[in-house]
């Protein structure tokens, strides 16, 4: 990393959606950076945006990418199949040729590989039979060159989990008794693991809630719980914060300048739950992101006053 990286130059492209892109912007899956994603496309159409998979680096024009947004998905540019789009991000420096709308990184070395002149292409392809065959054959041919070290065991979430759930047993029995109560059990380790990561972020007004603090919650506070106890993230956390919320709203623990439950459980729909706060079934539409917008509705203690 440069020694001299002016952090203050990164911004947030929901903060300003009407601001040029550069490459010190950050985008995530709101709302407002799908607008500062389509104002870009309309100021300029054949610049390049690229998209960072778990196993791939695929460079797309900004026009094309909208495409792909107005049908659904970013499915339909990806290259390897199961893959998927970790982070979209822009670079000031890169280019791509003429009249090419998108390039893969991993199709690059495929058609390389097999000596194949790596063609300007206009729209997506998907990897084919042969090449996967050649990287999986390839894959099992180093690994037997290169046999496994030691077995690393991890410790079960639960005894990592069981300080933290210790440290705060009388909120963690006081929501698992409330959601039996409702119907809905909820591991105690679960609400451990909540109570964990409201403990990890720094929040100099604990018991305010906004949509934007249960999504960091979520995608940020508790990971870093897990990886500290060094053990595996559980499921069903969605499930869990969005009763532990509801408990929250029931008990008076929720503080009154908050967010209004239903907007904060908002966060949770992004991250796939319905209006039952269950996983949506498979089909089923995305929830548009609106986390990072500001809210300018009534509070929790204006709604729960009338």
């Amino acid at each position: 990393m440069q020694d001299d990286l002016d952090l203050s130059a990164f911004w947030e492209a929901h903060d300003d959606p009407d601001r040029p892109l550069d490459s010190y912007v950050l985008l995530c899956s709101c709302v407002d950076c799908e607008t500062a994603i389509r104002n870009e496309a309309r100021r300029s159409p054949q610049r390049p945006i690229f998209l960072k998979t778990s196993c791939d680096r695929i460079a797309v024009t900004i026009e094309y990418l909208v495409e792909a947004i107005d049908r659904g998905s970013l499915e339909e540019l990806l290259y390897v199949n199961d893959d998927y789009v970790r982070e979209v991000y822009v670079s000031d420096d890169a280019w791509l040729p003429h009249r090419t709308r998108w390039f893969s990184l991993t199709c690059s070395e495929d058609e390389k590989a097999v000596g194949r002149k790596v063609r300007r292409r206009r729209v997506a392809i998907r990897q084919p039979a042969s090449a996967q065959e050649r990287r999986e054959a390839e894959a099992r041919a180093w690994a037997e060159e290169h046999p496994p070290g030691p077995r690393v065991v991890l410790p079960s979430f639960t005894d990592a989990i069981a300080p933290t759930r210790s440290e705060h047993h009388s909120v963690v029995v006081a929501a698992t008794e409330w959601c039996r109560s409702e119907g809905r059990p909820i591991d105690p380790d679960l609400i451990a693991l909540i109570c964990g990561g409201i403990a990890w972020g720094d929040h100099h007004e604990p018991n305010v809630w906004t949509r934007k603090r249960v999504n960091e919650l979520l995608r940020c506070s508790m990971w870093n719980c897990c990886s500290m106890a060094g053990c595996l993230y559980p499921d069903g956390t969605p499930e869990a914060l969005w009763m532990f919320l509801g408990f929250l709203a029931a008990t008076d623990r929720l503080d009154p300048a908050s967010q209004p439950l239903d907007r904060l459980r908002d966060a949770l729909r992004c991250a796939g739950l319905g209006d039952d706060g269950l996983p949506r079934p498979d089909g089923a539409p995305d929830f548009r992101c609106e986390c990072n917008r500001p809210y300018r509705g009534p509070t929790h203690g204006e709604l729960t006053a009338r």
